[in-house]
């Protein structure tokens, strides 16, 4: 529409972001990296650290939680994603899993939150069957440069 929707931009980016980082060829790149050498930076810790960002932490206020919701719902359509994606490894299906069901299990016993069941029953959806959750339509970034940002712009 013609007015600007702050919240529809974070679900774009956060979108953007997170499938960047669950990409399917990163994902099997942090794996492997983790084989090789312990030291580094794995799958495994990488999602255990979008969850914790994502679903342990407090958001203050009315806007912070409305963001914290669009960054959920998104990551847990991207694990599953991931999750349910052929052309990764058993090895990266067993991780996403391994996460999905912990945060599952953590999602049921937690009444906190009004949509912690909905993202708890969202995965077990997913476990039943996997092609019956089907991903968010989120609009995609647009081509180009930032509105206002030109060639003749004095600070370029």
């Amino acid at each position: 529409g013609p007015t600007f929707d702050p919240l529809g931009a974070a679900h774009t980016l956060s979108d953007a972001v997170i499938g960047m980082v669950l990409h399917p060829q990163r994902a099997s790149r942090l794996f492997q990296q983790r084989v090789y050498d312990p030291q580094q930076l794995g799958l495994s810790s990488t999602i255990q650290a979008l969850i914790k960002s994502a679903f342990h932490t407090s958001a203050k206020d009315a806007e912070a939680k409305a963001l914290q919701s669009i960054v959920r719902g998104n990551m847990l359509q991207h694990l599953m994603s991931l999750g349910s994606n052929p052309n990764v490894s058993s090895a990266i299906h067993a991780i996403v899993f391994k996460e999905l069901n912990d945060l599952k299990t953590e999602l049921s016993k937690s009444k906190s939150i009004a949509t912690n069941a909905y993202y708890s029953n969202l995965i077990e959806r997913y476990f039943s069957n996997p092609k019956e959750v089907k991903p968010l339509s989120i609009p995609k970034i647009p081509e180009g440069s930032p509105i206002g940002t030109t060639q003749s712009c004095s600070f370029l």
